[in-house]
């Protein structure tokens, strides 16, 4: 994404607290944004800023992680594994927030099953009965 999409996903209030600078000094511009149907993830620095956006659909997992140093400064990063792809990284949230948004994003990468549609266990069941 680039362009002014890509400054305003930037700037946008998901933007890593100040401490976040002393877990990583590669990286002064970490920010991550959700829209309706897609997830934004930015980084870079000075210039050399990426933003990677990924539709919410294609999320297989998510996970909350800790480093060491990320334990001291009380931070997390969230670990969003996709499909047919690498996974994106949100670096250096507050710990609380990093696990509001990791359960945001379970919550909304859980498909909805399709009315009528019959699963496996679901067939033993009601042959059981």
């Amino acid at each position: 994404m680039y362009g002014p999409d890509a400054v305003a996903v930037l700037r946008s209030e998901g933007r890593a607290p100040r401490r976040a600078r002393l877990a990583s000094l590669t990286s002064h511009a970490l920010s991550y944004t959700t829209g309706d149907d897609h997830l934004a993830v930015g980084s870079g620095l000075f210039w050399r800023n990426a933003v990677h956006v990924a539709p919410t659909g294609k999320i297989q997992r998510v996970d909350a992680v800790q480093g060491p140093w990320q334990r001291r400064l009380r931070l997390a990063s969230v670990v969003i594994h996709l499909a047919g792809g690498h996974p994106l990284v949100a670096r250096h949230r507050h710990a609380a927030e990093a696990a509001a948004i990791a359960d945001n994003l379970r919550t909304r990468s859980t498909p909805t099953p399709c009315p009528g549609a019959s699963t496996p266990l679901a067939d033993q069941a009601a042959e059981a009965g």
